[in-house]
């Protein structure tokens, strides 16, 4: 047991591409001077991942390109990996991370052996945090949402009350992002994607592959609009266009995947007889934990913490969970497990994913986005009738809250084409998984409707990140990146399964 649930925490930290980092002040940022963008070399400011040829930089860009001669200037941290082979290809791919707000430069010493060295035999392989995000400067990261969220585990805390106290700890940090001279308006996607295009000219390539998961498949999707020149193909992974509702729809995606799962489980007869009556057992558990939510004390980096496991927060974290496809097979145990009284697993992941995974994400950058190109093309009414639908959920994955939370971070709503779909003929690859429990499968059939060389393939079984989570949808990718005008083959979706689930 103790082998399973450190795996468990260890998959999930890796599943969202993440490292465990301590918030880092923003540094100072600088008024608009010349040679601007230009991209200067510098140490790696991060663990290299071993044999490998890196070169790491710093690329400066303006803040705010609408207003150069008043705009500051920032820098992305940039690492370049040279392919292996002598007879590379001179195409190379550069990641995309997700998000919005995901770094990627401090986690790379792990993800880049565990996910990324096939693709590096030909090709070139170009890693950056986005702006905002990680080691780039300024860092849009708020500390004070991590001091907040360790106090509120400690409480049985309803989830509005939640809402309530990180939504001050947001404010706060706000305030003191505002104070730092940072123009929030300016951290979107649309300035995300001119730093992509910028980036890759400064490095000297005429050609190049785009790699998006999640958020970053967003961001592929902003530069194959604004800036196709030059982008030979794209692989969106787990897609999330910009035509979709993403917080009206949050609700429905979590009901398609935790049925998904109790569905799987039932029809699997060895899960079926171990965990029988899954859903129902999964429900009344969360409404007994609301009732009376124990309160288990967990090792976290070698301090010791209490949390209330409460219905509300099991809940969150078993969506959480359904990201991973290596997790996945053990989610009906954990919940047995529980229901039989034993809590100390789900709190050592509520705690981990609280303020270890959640900590990797710049929290800044992420409502700089969202509330300027997601959430304003969306009513408050339609977010809280989207919720009442699914009363089970107990308003975990309403998005009414985003709603108040973007009334008061007050950035510049997006132009309407950042609601609408992104039409291209540039070759497209894109992946979804079954059980993937924020951008569904239905979000890569929205977006591939307007993608005129589109490919469009589902795995069983699979959570977030398709791409990264087996070996059939990673041999289909290698696949198209050969040939993108082929279709790959698809032979190998034939013989996956759903999940193996373990039984114990």
């Amino acid at each position: 047991m103790r082998t399973q649930r450190t795996r468990i925490v260890v998959i999930v930290c890796a599943l969202l591409i993440s490292t465990i980092a301590a918030a880092i002040p923003s540094a100072t940022i600088v008024r608009a001077q010349e040679d601007v963008p230009r991209f200067k070399e510098t140490r790696c400011r991060f663990q290299e991942p071993e044999d490998t040829k890196i070169t790491c930089g710093d690329l400066y860009v303006y803040e705010d390109r609408t207003d150069p001669d008043n705009s500051n200037v920032i820098r992305l941290h940039v690492a370049v990996i040279k392919a292996r082979s002598r007879t590379a290809y001179g195409d190379p791919i550069i990641y995309l991370e997700g998000g919005p707000g995901g770094e990627t430069l401090d986690s790379l010493s792990f993800s880049y052996p565990q996910y990324f060295t096939k693709l590096a035999q030909k090709r070139d392989l170009i890693f950056f945090d986005q702006r905002g995000v990680g080691l780039s400067r300024p860092a849009l990261d708020c500390r004070e949402i991590e001091f907040s969220r360790v106090d509120i585990l400690r409480r049985a805390v309803t989830t509005k009350q939640a809402e309530e106290e990180y939504n001050l700890a947001l404010q706060a940090c706000r305030e003191r992002l505002q104070e730092d001279g940072i123009n929030l308006a300016a951290y979107n996607s649309a300035e995300n994607a001119s730093d992509v295009a910028e980036l890759l000219q400064t490095l000297g390539y005429s050609e190049w592959n785009l790699y998006g998961i999640s958020y970053g498949t967003r961001l592929a999707l902003t530069v194959m609009r604004d800036h196709p020149d030059g982008v030979r193909s794209v692989v969106l992974d787990s897609t999330y266009p910009p035509n979709a509702s993403l917080y009206t729809d949050i609700p429905r995606s979590a009901d398609r995947a935790f049925t998904a799962l109790f569905d799987g489980c039932s029809t699997e007869p060895r899960c079926n007889r171990a965990y029988p009556k899954l859903e129902s057992a999964f429900f009344k558990l969360m409404d007994d934990l609301n009732e009376d939510p124990p309160s288990v004390t967990v090792r976290y980096q070698g301090k010791r913490y209490p949390v209330v496991v409460t219905g509300a927060r099991v809940m969150d974290e078993m969506f959480s969970l359904m990201y991973s496809t290596s997790v996945i097979p053990y989610i009906p145990s954990l919940i047995w497990e529980m229901k039989d009284g034993n809590f100390e697993r789900m709190a050592e992941l509520i705690l981990e994913d609280n303020i270890g995974t959640r900590s990797s994400v710049s929290t800044g950058m992420y409502w700089s986005v969202q509330c300027s190109e997601e959430v304003p093309f969306s009513s408050e009414t339609e977010l809280v009738n989207a919720d009442a639908l699914f009363p089970e959920q107990m308003g975990v994955f309403g998005g009414g809250d985003a709603y108040s939370i973007c009334q008061f971070w007050d950035v510049t709503h997006a132009p309407e084409i950042e609601n609408e779909a992104v039409v291209s003929d540039i070759p497209t690859l894109v992946l979804a998984g079954e059980y993937d429990p924020i951008t569904p499968p239905s979000y890569g059939v929205l977006a591939a409707k307007t993608l005129r060389n589109s490919f469009y393939f589902e795995f069983p079984g699979i959570g977030h990140g398709a791409s990264v989570s087996g070996i059939c949808p990673s041999s289909i990718m290698q696949q198209f990146l050969e040939n993108p005008g082929r279709k790959p083959s698809s032979a190998c979706i034939r013989r996956m399964e759903g999940p193996d689930f373990v039984i114990e």
